[in-house]
């Protein structure tokens, strides 16, 4: 069940929003309404409350992103709002929404193709919201990739799940995710603060401290708390050097999921290590399944949803992820954050409604 905003009504001639004329560089502008163009059928116009910063975010405003839009864009790929205008049969005008909408979040609306939007369940905060789409979505879609995409059972509940950078955005929510799945978790983080947000906020298993632990130890230590075997899934958001570590702590026959390099390093990836432990090394990109077959449109909407089910019902803490939270007009400040090693999800506040109401 989704509830209508209570300021559906509102209907600003004037749009603040964050644009990119040069890469790497972002400045505050206010646009038109008028200025855009009419909404396209099968698309919903959403005012924006929350936009999610992800290092993705980052990387699209520098140009260094697989998919480069054309200058000036507006970045931002992920929103918690409601739907000012409808041109689909599945949405009305103020239901509150999540949506994908790859660019365009940093402003106050962006217009979204329907089959990239889910309805809010009542019980879940805006600002919540906001965290599901790209952090939980993409980590729910690695986790289940060789389940739904190759049909194969395996169960993932006991499983021994290790999440590298398990204090960023999509590492805590694979964290959180892991352990409402009832996996064994352990969460892979540097620094004190950051290991404490693991054990504390997300309640992993075992959390290793990596600035002060040799990654050979680490492997170890995964090991020794996997009954000898090794880590079932290997989720990882860093990259780097320490890959062939990596390798060697995933048992025989699992498998390392590739969500991004956070470490702005992209491993080399010993194939050979692959080969004669039977592993599979997935990449996970998870915006790209709503440009494929429908099939994988399908898998991709399910993945978001099942994540809604599981924090309506109560059985992930999301909210305990959203640490960090800017105005619109602050979004540089935002992604500064970010690359620094942020804990947790950063937000962005660009909500029609409160500006509305001041």
């Amino acid at each position: 069940m989704s509830t209508s905003h209570p300021s559906s009504e509102v209907k600003p001639e004037m749009i603040r929003c964050v644009r990119v004329h040069d890469l790497g560089k972002m400045r505050q502008e206010v646009l038109s309404l008028k200025s855009f163009p009419p909404l396209k059928a099968g698309h919903v116009r959403v005012a924006v409350e929350f936009a999610g910063c992800n290092f993705a975010d980052v990387l699209v405003v520098k140009g260094q992103y697989q998919e480069k839009p054309k200058r000036p864009f507006i970045p931002g790929g992920e929103v918690a709002g409601w739907v000012m205008e409808s041109r689909s049969e599945g949405f009305q005008v103020g239901d509150r929404v999540v949506a994908l909408c790859m660019f365009g979040g940093y402003a106050e609306c962006v217009d979204v193709p329907s089959a990239r939007v889910w309805l809010v369940p009542e019980r879940i905060t805006q600002d919540t919201a906001a965290t599901v789409v790209v952090n939980f979505g993409t980590s729910m879609m690695a986790l289940r990739h060789g389940q739904d995409r190759f049909c194969e059972e395996s169960p993932l509940e006991d499983r021994v799940l290790v999440v590298t950078g398990a204090s960023g955005g999509t590492g805590s929510a694979a964290v959180l995710l892991g352990k409402a799945l009832k996996m064994k978790v352990i969460a892979l983080a540097r620094g004190r603060a950051k290991t404490e947000h693991c054990r504390s906020r997300l309640g992993a298993d075992i959390v290793v401290d990596c600035q002060d632990v040799d990654m050979r130890r680490v492997v170890d230590i995964v090991r020794s708390n996997s009954g000898g075997r090794g880590a079932d899934i290997v989720l990882d958001t860093v990259g780097g050097p320490f890959w062939p570590h990596l390798v060697r702590m995933v048992a025989w026959g699992g498998r390392i999921a590739i969500i991004g390099f956070a470490s702005n390093q992209i491993p080399k990836i010993p194939a050979n290590l692959l080969l004669v432990r039977n592993l599979d090394a997935q990449g996970i990109y998870f915006g790209g399944h709503f440009t494929k077959s429908a099939r994988d449109l399908s898998f991709a909407r399910d993945c978001v949803q099942s994540c809604l089910d599981l924090i309506e019902a109560g059985r992930i803490p999301a909210h305990n992820i959203v640490r960090s939270t800017f105005p619109l007009e602050q979004a540089d400040t935002a992604h500064a954050t970010i690359q620094r090693g942020i804990i947790g999800k950063v937000l962005l506040v660009a909500s029609l409604y409160h500006r509305a109401n001041l």
